[in-house]
């Protein structure tokens, strides 16, 4: 019998660039942050170390995880041993086949099973041709041995409408594996660029929410919503994130507006 589940590890194993993985790790660290459940955030992306640089203190840097056997091994054995409840892994974009190759046939899942540690993948909508073959790929190998979050999150790429998604073959495929979904609102290019005018000040990557005070007030207003979103549509998803909703500290006070925290169906028009 495996053991009780312990830990959620979250990945983005979709392949393409800029259709906002870093972003949404960003935004479960966030929540994390805010509702007081530990975390620990492991930096694969050796080029652009974005959660090693936006959290030095709280992450660690795996950049040989991505391409070769060893290092993946290195990277499982400090998630299996790691004492946080939640772990959030931050890929590079083309590391997919990789990925892939040592979760499937070098045993990765089972040794996450054996620990006691769910894997969450999150998938983006990205009406992309290498993005929507990625997520095609991922779902045909990983199945429902895992749980997908699907992230809708405006950014450089546009995203396939809900309809389209919710009737495609994926979209089906992922629904008959009770997918959920994170949605965040789209951060401007004026904001985005005032977010990298104060990490140049600072001399590092900073989060969004540590940037909110450096920022014009426009910006800040901008991030002020990213980072209620990013906070509601998190806890309301909280089981696709943490082992246990007991871990939650600090709950989010909701407005009252209609929607906000209902889950919805989404989309993304591609066949298996």
């Amino acid at each position: 019998m495996n053991p009780k589940l312990r830990a959620r590890l979250i990945i983005a194993p979709q392949s393409a660039g800029r259709i906002g993985k870093s972003t949404a790790a960003e935004a479960v660290i966030t929540w994390a942050e805010f509702a007081g459940v530990p975390f620990a955030a492991l930096d694969l992306d050796g080029e652009h170390r974005t959660l090693s640089q936006r959290y030095p203190e709280g992450s660690t840097a795996f950049p040989a995880a991505a391409s070769g056997d060893d290092g993946f091994m290195e990277l499982l054995t400090a998630v299996t041993e790691a004492p946080a409840p939640l772990l959030v892994a931050d890929f590079p974009a083309q590391a997919t086949d990789h990925l892939l190759r040592q979760l499937d046939e070098r045993g990765g899942l089972g040794i996450l099973d054996a620990a006691g540690i769910g894997l969450t993948c999150l998938i983006f909508p990205a009406d992309d041709a290498a993005a929507r073959q990625s997520a095609v790929k991922c779902v045909s190998t990983l199945g429902d041995r895992v749980k997908w979050l699907t992230v809708r999150q405006p950014g450089p790429k546009p995203l396939i409408e809900p309809g389209a998604w919710s009737e495609s073959g994926l979209g089906r495929r992922l629904a008959e594996y009770g997918a959920g979904e994170l949605t965040l609102p789209r951060l401007s290019v004026s904001t985005r660029g005032a977010h990298e005018e104060a990490s140049r000040a600072a001399g590092r990557w900073l989060p969004f929410a540590g940037a909110r005070d450096r920022v014009p007030l426009v910006a800040a207003h901008e991030i002020d919503l990213w980072r209620n979103a990013a906070l509601m549509d998190c806890e309301s998803r909280a089981d696709f994130l943490i082992p246990d909703a007991g871990l939650i500290k600090n709950r989010v006070v909701r407005p009252k507006a209609p929607g906000r925290d209902k889950p919805s169906t989404g989309g993304l028009g591609l066949d298996l």
